[in-house]
């Protein structure tokens, strides 16, 4: 073995296929590791002690507390999970409180129904930790795993409480109301006397109901908290570039109103089985035993660890945020921020150094070319993926980001990253090629040259390229002595130490960056397929400094596979029963004008055949307005002969002139029928408006402009903004109004209802394929008339 360069076109020797079968498996062990790192735990029997969380016994409650079908906030099947959850609650000898108030965010209001259990600790002094989930569910489902894994998780937790020692920190058990509809009830319950001494916050979530829990989102500076969960976890998942991406979305949970109340914490949530997220696959007959055992095991683990650190110094934030990860759900490194420097410093600096130390033996021009191959190879394979993405989403192979049959696609998008690994180890071992010394020196200013940027842009994410900087410069180094020794005499096993070093070295890069590879999918889905293939392509450079020429001769069989790959994933069809498409369909009627419209929102992709001819599409791509909707804000739709009477509408109590305006007064007459209302007026009406419930809680609503999902230049905003009311008519509800318009007033008052009409109910459900189901919303109908005032 020479430690030199390699002849090109060589045939193959012993130790090449001996070091390429190594890497090989060494690959396909860190690939196995990190998929088995990913699994939930098995999930413990009923017959556990009671002082332990079975998750057997947690999907029991939650069979018996959820009932049939969905339970939106407001809505009667709401109000009887929540006296479920109370009688549960009683039955373990606990005194739970309620809180019932009126709660809004920009668009929508709803009277919410918070339920919450205090259990004193044993330290009179000390804080209250919330921990919390919600119990509302979306229209559409029946909320098993969103949020059914949070609500059996608390009551599984407080059963196990009474054969337990107190803890030291109050505690604080909150089943929330109203977070589909725009986190209503944390928002209510910030306000509540009991959450003025709550310190920490746990919270549970679920954007899937399968795969494991991850800790994916902290207080700034938590990192404490974060060590002293991990002090208690039997498996846990974590990771700061988990925060830093989630950071940068716009999404947002219970957890983010606490965190805006200055509270500190830990937030979980499951993210495999998102394409069964907000439909009617959202049950119990799919959530997986595992991930809710994972959830039990996290809420448990993060509550031990809070309240043996919470008021001890140890506690206190961090203003410098740590590099943190599991090691294959193990234990959790941090990593200082000071040490990320240092390192990204040393890991770029480092080969430079080196090879300026060896300017005799290593050609600066040739490293040049090497690392202008890998910016040819990131962009090559980048393109390559968005080739691929095309040709999937042009063929409707690829409507959605979550498909059937995605495994063929992310082979794909994996292999054109690691097929140019494959040429350019020929090409760099290649006539006059590159040493061992000069291919480590070139992947590790690669990485140092990640790391520098990801340190700028996405902080929680660089220990992915500094650590294997460092690594690659220790290489370097090796490679250097080796070398040096070379010159008086060949050391055979010295070469193979150094090689060893190197697989070893790379074997840890792949326990980093295989767990972050095959989650990537669950979390972004297909729209992260552009940069698959480079992200695959970057890991793999650690490795070219350890594979011989001959990998070239691989090239073909890999180009093969990859064609045979894509065939395939033309062949599939993008949905399936278990992977089904997005397709709600609402009827509106407008009393005034006397004309009916039916409406499919199916989100991505074409509408299914027979339902396209059910509904008798004639518009395509405009905004659904006053439809609620599906899950995008843009429908297809077609003529309704379905007509209905004003069930709801308002009646004026009180006008009064000012000199700046006009002050209305309304009574909202709902009927039984309605289960939301909504008011409208044309976009850039300036007006105030606000609800007022019978007890004499007001709360000033802001409204929600609606447009199309895709914005002006391709669909064209409604021209409107909706106030929404969500929730039956248990309670009389007045709404005051100001305008600064001394001219008459109109409103477009619209009720709302979450299922069909009888009749357009029964052929629907004939004719939607199954592989399709309503979500969000769900299918839903909308009555609209004019007042004016």
């Amino acid at each position: 073995m020479r430690s030199t360069r390699e002849a090109p076109g060589c045939a193959w020797t012993w130790q090449a296929a001996l070091r390429l079968c190594v890497i090989v498996a060494l690959c396909l062990l860190a690939l196995g590791l990190s998929f088995r790192a990913t699994e939930p735990p098995a999930p413990l029997t009923r017959d556990a002690a009671p002082e332990q969380l079975s998750a057997e016994r947690a999907a029991e409650t939650l069979d018996l507390v959820l009932g049939v079908g969905p339970h939106p906030v407001s809505s009667d099947r709401n109000r009887e999970v929540r006296d479920r959850i109370l009688r549960e609650l009683r039955r373990l000898g606990y005194a739970p409180r309620q809180q019932h108030a009126l709660s809004c965010r920009p668009g929508v209001c709803a009277e919410v129904d918070n339920l919450f259990v205090i259990i004193p600790g044993s330290d009179p002094s000390g804080g209250s930790i919330l921990l919390a989930s919600h119990y509302d569910s979306v229209p559409a489902a029946q909320g098993a795993a969103d949020d059914g894994i949070g609500s059996a998780s608390l009551l599984a937790l407080a059963r196990a409480l009474r054969h337990r020692a107190p803890t030291r920190q109050r505690l604080v058990l909150l089943f929330s109301d109203g977070e589909e509809a725009g986190l209503l009830g944390m928002r209510a319950f910030t306000r509540h006397e009991d959450f003025r001494d709550v310190r920490y916050v746990v919270n549970l979530e679920a954007r899937g109901n399968r795969g494991p829990m991850l800790l994916f989102e902290t207080g700034t500076g938590d990192a404490p908290l974060v060590a002293a969960y991990a002090g208690h976890a039997r498996h846990p998942l974590t990771s700061s570039l988990f925060q830093s991406i989630y950071r940068r979305l716009p999404n947002d949970t219970d957890f983010s109103v606490a965190l805006r109340e200055r509270r500190r914490g830990l937030n979980f949530a499951c993210i495999e089985g998102v394409e069964h997220y907000h439909t009617s696959h959202d049950d119990l007959e799919h959530l997986d035993r595992g991930t809710l055992q994972h959830g039990l095991d996290n809420l448990d683990a993060a509550l031990a660890g809070i309240d043996a650190v919470a008021g001890s110094p140890e506690a206190g934030p961090i203003a410098a945020e740590p590099n943190y990860f599991d090691l294959l759900g193990g234990p959790v490194v941090f990593l200082p921020r000071w040490l990320g420097y240092w390192a990204t410093l040393f890991g770029l600096l480092g080969p430079c150094l080196i090879a300026a130390w060896q300017r005799r033996r290593v050609r600066w021009r040739s490293l040049f070319a090497t690392l202008g191959y890998v910016a040819v190879g990131l962009l090559v394979s980048t393109a390559c993926c968005v080739g691929l993405q095309s040709l999937l989403h042009y063929t409707g192979r690829v409507p959605a980001p979550w498909v059937a049959h995605a495994d063929w696609i992310l082979v794909t998008g994996a292999g054109l990253g690691l097929t140019w690994l494959l040429w350019q180890a020929g090409v760099n071992r290649g006539s006059p090629g590159l040493t061992n010394l000069e291919q480590s020196i070139s992947s590790g200013i690669c990485f140092g040259l990640l790391a520098v940027t990801l340190l700028g842009l996405l902080p929680g994410a660089a220990y992915l390229a500094y650590l294997p900087s460092l690594g690659l410069a220790l290489l370097s180094l090796a490679s250097a002595l080796l070398e040096l020794s070379q010159r008086r005499r060949s050391h055979r096993g010295l070469q193979w130490m150094v090689w060893g070093l190197g697989a070893c070295l790379n074997f840890c890069v792949a326990i980093l960056w295989l767990p972050v590879l095959i989650q990537l999918y669950a979390a972004l889905g297909l729209i992260a397929l552009p940069a698959f293939g480079a992200l695959w392509l970057f890991w793999g450079l650690s490795w070219l400094a350890l594979m011989p020429a001959q990998s070239r001769r691989l090239l073909p069989w890999t180009l093969a596979i990859l064609v045979v790959c894509v065939g395939v994933s033309l062949l599939q069809t993008p949905y399936s029963p278990e992977v089904p498409q997005r397709a709600s369909v609402g009827v509106t009627y407008d009393v005034t004008s006397r004309r009916g419209r039916v409406l499919v929102d199916t989100s991505h992709g074409p509408v299914p055949e027979k339902l396209a001819k059910l509904l008798e599409i004639d518009r395509w791509g405009e905004p659904s307005f006053p439809w609620l909707g599906g899950w995008l804000d843009q429908t297809a739709s077609g003529p309704s002969d379905w007509h209905s009477p004003i069930r709801s509408g308002l009646r004026l109590v009180r006008r009064e002139a000012f000199p700046d305006g006009v002050r209305y007064e309304f009574d909202l007459r709902r009927q039984v029928w309605t289960e939301a209302v909504s008011l409208n007026l044309p976009q850039g009406s300036s007006v105030e408006l606000s609800f007022e419930l019978s007890s004499g809680e007001s709360r000033v609503a802001e409204p929600r402009l609606v447009r199309g999902s895709l914005g002006a230049a391709q669909s064209a905003p409604s021209g409107w903004q909706r106030w929404l009311y969500l929730g039956s008519s248990r309670q009389p509800l007045r709404v005051q109004l100001k305008t600064a318009s001394l001219s008459k007033l109109t409103l477009l008052v619209c009720e709302h209802r979450f299922e069909l009409p009888d009749e357009w109910a029964r052929r629907v459900e004939a004719l939607r394929p199954s592989n399709a189901v309503a979500s969000q919303f769900g299918d839903n109908t909308a009555i609209c008339h004019t007042e004016t005032f």
